[in-house]
């Protein structure tokens, strides 16, 4: 079989879902309608669009700077606030439900039911620096676009003849009113 990108291998898989009529077009053990290769064409150009690269590199980064975020909070913010609570492991704060039943280890042991409240704020103050992170990041943005717009590079151009005397005319007949 002939070497496929991911792009590839989604579309195929949709391909191969859909009927095979009309022509075809043979390529390794691949067989396409040429309907079906024109689509696959414009699939592997949507797919190659810069707009769909960064968006994949965009979520990737999201991903790496939450697990950025939540060994900050697990590792560096949350100790100090749980010694200041009195030596409190946040991660383990729960209200039980439900008791656990049977010998711990056993195949008939039952896991107590608990309301792991502690694990919740923990991810409450993950989301908190996150927003607060992307929050700075737009803000900065914003500020650089604003910047850009009240300096502009060019210098407006000259009135010419004409149109200094239309103003004239225009403010001939204002006054005029």
């Amino acid at each position: 079989m002939p070497d496929l990108c991911l792009a590839d291998a989604l579309f195929l898989a949709a391909l191969f879902a859909a009927s095979f009529d009309g022509r075809t077009l043979v390529s390794g053990s691949v067989v396409l309608s040429l309907k079906q290769a024109a689509m696959f064409k414009e699939f592997k150009e949507f797919i190659a669009k810069g707009n769909v690269l960064e968006l994949a590199v965009g979520v990737i980064l999201a991903a790496a700077f939450g697990a950025v975020v939540k060994a900050f909070t697990d590792g560096v913010m949350m100790p100090p606030i749980g010694l200041v609570l009195g030596g409190v492991d946040f991660s383990d704060l729960a209200v039980v439900l439900k008791d656990g039943a049977g010998v711990e280890g056993t195949e008939t042991y039952v896991e107590p039911v608990l309301l792991k409240w502690g694990y919740f704020v923990q991810m409450v103050i993950d989301f908190l620096i996150i927003a607060l992170v992307l929050f700075m990041v737009i803000k900065a943005y914003n500020n650089f676009l604003r910047k850009k717009e009240v300096t502009p590079d060019e210098v407006p151009p000259a009135s010419t003849k004409e149109e200094i005397l239309l103003k004239e005319i225009r403010d001939l007949l204002a006054r005029g009113r």
